[in-house]
């Protein structure tokens, strides 16, 4: 019976071993933590989201890794972009849209393409903002290999990457702006390139719907939310449920309004 004990003191002596090895390798990034038999800190970010593994905390060590690199050009699409301004902690990358600077409103300009060194928070590498695959504008980065990694959870990639969803969303906002200013010849045609950027985009052709509707071209309009709705419906529609019913009263209200 003494044996046994023995052994499973062993066993547990053992497994709080490896747990501190574990935890002190993760220092300081403890917010992704995850143990090496379910995959260790690295993988955290592929199966869990937001809080669990990335809540933009890593500004001081992103600052620390670019001044050792020696980059002074980058982009960066960080997670808390928005509540946060990275430039306080001397982070010299340009934002890219997120979520948080959209709602915001903080009228970025993204490019349809980048060069360079580009970093991506978990977060939004993720696709858990925006949603997976066709949603998510940087879903091009899922399919390249990070160059390294800061804090478990912002990503560094170089070279060249297309990322017209993200473009289009940044000129959505600036029609979306444009049209609370009753400016709605220069609100149209920032939606237009927007729909021209990311044509199979649900916002975009819905803004679009709405910026005609406003100028009194209900009828130009309804094409637009025709093809909002299709695509709301039938590309991960569980990320766009919030669209459906909405288009489909303004499309029922256009055609009733034509007596249709």
């Amino acid at each position: 019976m003494i044996d046994g004990n023995r052994r499973w003191a062993y066993v547990v002596a053992l497994l709080l071993v490896l747990q501190a090895v574990a935890t002190t390798r993760s220092f300081p990034a403890y917010m992704a933590y995850a143990n090496e038999l379910w995959g260790g800190p690295s993988q955290t970010y592929k199966y869990l989201s937001d809080s669990n593994a990335d809540w933009g905390q890593q500004l001081k060590s992103t600052k620390a890794y670019l001044e050792r690199q020696g980059i002074k050009e980058c982009w960066f699409v960080y997670f808390a972009e928005g509540p946060v301004n990275m430039k306080d902690y001397g982070i010299p990358c340009k934002p890219l849209p997120t979520i948080g600077s959209l709602w915001l409103q903080e009228g970025i300009d993204a490019p349809p393409a980048v060069d360079g060194t580009i970093l991506i928070s978990a977060g939004d590498l993720s696709g858990f903002e925006f949603g997976a695959g066709p949603l998510n504008p940087y879903e091009v980065f899922k399919h390249a290999e990070p160059s390294a990694t800061i804090d478990y959870a912002v990503f560094v990639f170089n070279g060249h990457f297309e990322i017209p969803l993200a473009a289009a969303y940044s000129h959505a906002q600036k029609a979306q702006s444009l049209r609370r200013d009753k400016r709605l010849a220069e609100a149209q045609v920032e939606a237009q390139q927007a729909v021209a950027l990311a044509p199979n985009a649900v916002k975009p052709n819905a803004l679009v719907g709405d910026i005609l509707t406003d100028m009194q071209r209900s009828q130009e309009a309804e094409p637009y939310y025709e093809k909002a709705l299709s695509l709301a419906t039938s590309v991960e529609p569980e990320f766009q449920v919030g669209w459906v019913e909405g288009l489909r009263e303004k499309l029922s209200a256009k055609k009733e309004a034509a007596g249709r």
